[in-house]
């Protein structure tokens, strides 16, 4: 186990040699220095909300989104001679649609970086986004904005 200081000169010493990393937190609440692969849909502090917050969550909800784009196709296509009707039905297809693409983009992801971290034996991250490095003022910790 490092301690803070110990992490974040490790952190300081790979973004030194060209590295792109991350603090995070990690989901015990310990400091860690993540690499892209290993954050998943993360890379810049805590997921939006409506990203899933695993891929198994994520493939649930792709089902979901799958169900609701057959009814309101099927709406679009058998409505009878109500015009309206199929032009809202169009438009939450393809809303659904776009929302089905992100949510498979960010499961894909986060199922990548959850592979990439077992082999590593990594922690997953936590959900409070990223952590500001710190600067050594007159022998004190204080952190940049």
């Amino acid at each position: 186990m490092l301690t803070d200081e110990e992490v974040f000169a490790e952190h300081r010493r790979l973004l030194a040699r060209g590295e792109k990393r991350f603090l995070h937190r990690t989901e015990f609440g310990n400091l860690h220095s993540y690499a892209p692969d290993e954050l998943g849909f993360r890379p810049d502090g805590a997921p939006p909300s409506d990203h899933p917050n695993s891929w198994v969550v994520g493939v649930l909800l792709l089902i979901l989104y799958a169900v609701f784009t057959l009814v309101f196709t099927a709406i679009g296509l058998f409505a009878a001679d109500d015009w309206m009707l199929r032009v809202i039905a169009v438009i939450l297809v393809a809303a659904m649609l776009w929302s089905t693409v992100r949510v498979a983009v960010a499961s894909r992801k986060e199922y990548r970086a959850a592979r990439v971290r077992k082999q590593r034996g990594l922690p997953r991250p936590g959900r409070q986004g990223v952590v500001a490095l710190p600067d050594v003022v007159d022998g004190r910790f204080g952190f940049r904005h």
